[in-house]
């Protein structure tokens, strides 16, 4: 995909022939993966990035040998290709832009097909499970890219193989078919039926107890994962419901033992692991649960599994509330869960409820969205889950904590169900030790934040501001924040409340940023980084980098400077040694990268972090 001079259509066009592309799919019934994968990909090369000729510039500059990793931008500062010296790969990397245009395509698809939907009934022909909605898609060299889902590459972060290569089931990127000649000449749709019409015959052929061994795309594997035929087939083949597998909700893994398939939702085991670190439990607590999709149906599953009083599962179409409502209840033996439309919130009886949020509402890019705007409904909540993970802190999240109730995102969810299906593929434990490890990684991929530390003069503002510049990211400088909040300089502070009401300040300030700052780059004040408690939320908070600076390098800066209470009074420069050889150690011990700053330009050293980042 190259970036062409103008669109091949207006916005206006594309609307429409987005839509003209759901009606024709809706009025036969099936897909025509063809159109779709083209016209997604003309509606993203409004955004993307001449990656070719990026990729025809570095070979001819390296002559094309590679010994090296590598990382290439555009000239908007985009990271667009990598290069792997070990598997001689390159890879295409799609920046923000392009996923939120690739969104923008999916949501007005998926809008006209619900559309139509509505308009024609649930018997209509373009209402069968072929025509669930769509994720979005982008191609690049040959390269398909997936916007959707939970697909964080937990598997890599641990180290392992999970949900690549297992006892019992192997996802390769293959054919699509075990006889590639059988594929010519298919549309993906029929590749995928082929293929499915496989995997039935080697279930329907095996003896009990053997393992299942096939090849899959990655894509045929993500659609079959949403395919309620596929699924229900598959559940046929278990014999034992391990862990509420049997409500085929959220991600169900089929595993084996010397006494059969079992069956285990990963994805409800997660929540519950979540829900636990933050030490709710759900015993006898009235729950809230807004929409009724797969993932409100793992919700409602896992709060009557442990003990939940009453449960109210809110949706804009209350039928499909009301489809679990009376599964659930004929499933448990009770009359616990009650459907409501969501319209209806301020009929409920006036109490505290935990309240899981299982709607897109909210998703990035669209991080304001709710589902309900009216204050007094969050007044109601004791705790706040929603299951999106990016961004950081929805809408939802927000309004939460507003009312003064606590807030969590659905990060911890992935990471576990993750671990979860690893552990049990692999016959292993994964440490709490571990976990938290993992869970600090995902946080800073997750936030995309850079934090600049380091001594007084090493350039932290200036650098960051160009790189807050370069990435379109916000700007905050911490000592900058906290004089706007007090009304008076830094100086002032140390005069009339002391050294120690200052550092307390910063802290306060560091919490109230890492509760929902994304996309942001954050220059700290010198002395941020020396309290235990601040290490402690730098280390979630974004990629942390050090700029390095030597005292006499400080001193030749900030002569004459008087605006620096540390240096006020006599021989600042060797206080400024004395502070140094204090603070190098605790600064080392905060950074995930560190950038020599002495004798460099503050340009030099924002490309120097850019190039390492």
């Amino acid at each position: 995909m190259t970036k062409r001079d103008k669109p091949a259509m207006s916005e206006e066009e594309f609307e429409k022939a987005i839509k003209e592309l759901a009606q024709k799919e809706f009025a036969t019934g099936k897909r025509d993966d063809a159109a779709y994968r083209k016209l997604c990909m003309q509606h993203g090369e409004t955004v993307s990035p001449d990656r070719k000729a990026i990729y025809e510039s570095s070979m001819r500059k390296t002559g094309g040998k590679m010994n090296a990793a590598c990382m290439f931008w555009d000239n908007n500062g985009n990271k667009t290709l990598s290069y792997n010296p070990e598997s001689r790969n390159w890879k295409a990397i799609s920046t923000e832009e392009e996923f939120a245009r690739a969104r923008v395509f999916t949501s007005i698809y998926n809008d006209e097909l619900a559309r139509l939907k509505k308009e024609y009934g649930e018997n209509a022909k373009g209402t069968r499970a072929t025509l669930n909605a769509r994720g979005a898609v982008i191609e690049i060299n040959n390269i398909e890219l997936y916007q959707g889902g939970n697909c964080m590459g937990v598997d890599s972060i641990l180290g392992g193989n999970f949900s690549v290569q297992t006892k019992d089931f192997t996802k390769r990127t293959t054919s699509g078919a075990t006889d590639v000649n059988q594929t010519q000449g298919l549309s993906e749709s029929e590749k995928l039926e082929n293929f499915k019409k496989e995997i039935w015959k080697e279930i329907d052929s095996m003896s009990w107890g053997s393992n299942i061994s096939v090849q899959i795309t990655n894509s045929a594997f993500e659609k079959m994962m949403v395919d309620k035929e596929f699924k229900n087939k598959m559940m046929n083949i278990i014999r034992e419901d391990a862990h509420g597998s049997n409500m085929m909700c959220g991600g169900t893994l089929i595993n084996i033992d010397e006494n059969g398939y079992k069956g285990y939702n990963t994805d409800m085991m997660g929540l519950l692991r979540e829900v636990r670190s933050y030490g709710v439990e759900l015993d006898g607590q009235d729950i809230i649960i807004l929409g009724a999709g797969g993932a409100a149906k793992a919700v409602a599953y896992m709060c009557m599994s442990n003990g939940a009083g009453h449960v109210y599962i809110l949706n804009r179409t209350v039928a499909k509330a009301q489809a679990i409502a009376d599964h659930m209840n004929d499933f448990f033996g009770n009359q616990s869960i009650t459907a409501m439309s969501i319209q209806d919130y301020h009929k409920l009886p006036e109490k505290k409820y935990i309240v899981f949020q299982s709607t897109s509402k909210g998703l990035y890019p669209h991080s304001d969205e709710v589902v309900i705007e009216d204050p007094a409904f969050y007044k109601l909540i004791s705790v706040g889950i929603d299951l999106i993970y990016k961004p950081f802190c929805t809408g939802f999240m927000s309004l939460c904590r507003q009312a003064g109730a606590k807030s969590y995102n659905g990060l911890k969810m992935l990471l576990y169900q993750g671990i979860i299906a690893y552990e049990l593929w692999n016959d292993i434990t994964v440490d709490e030790e571990t976990a938290d490890e993992i869970y600090r990684k995902l946080l800073k991929k997750t936030r995309d934040n850079i934090v600049l530390t380091g001594f007084m003069g090493s350039g932290k503002t200036t650098v960051g501001k160009l790189l807050s510049e370069r990435y379109g990211y916000t700007f905050i400088d911490t000592d900058q924040y906290i004089e706007e909040k007090c009304g008076c300089t830094i100086a002032e502070l140390f005069s009339k409340k002391g050294e120690s009401y200052f550092r307390q300040l910063e802290t306060d300030t560091l919490k109230e940023l890492n509760a929902s700052l994304t996309h942001a780059v954050l220059s700290t004040g010198g002395g941020l980084p020396l309290r235990e408690e601040n290490a402690a939320e730098l280390a979630t908070l974004g990629t942390v980098i050090y700029l390095q600076i030597t005292p006499e390098e400080v001193i030749s800066r900030l002569s004459g400077d008087n605006t620096r209470p540390l240096l006020s009074g006599d021989d600042p420069e060797q206080k400024v040694r004395d502070l140094l050889t204090y603070r190098i150690p605790l600064y080392e011990r905060v950074a995930d990268l560190t950038i020599p700053a002495t004798g460099q330009s503050p340009e030099y050293i924002a490309v120097e972090i850019i190039s390492r980042m």
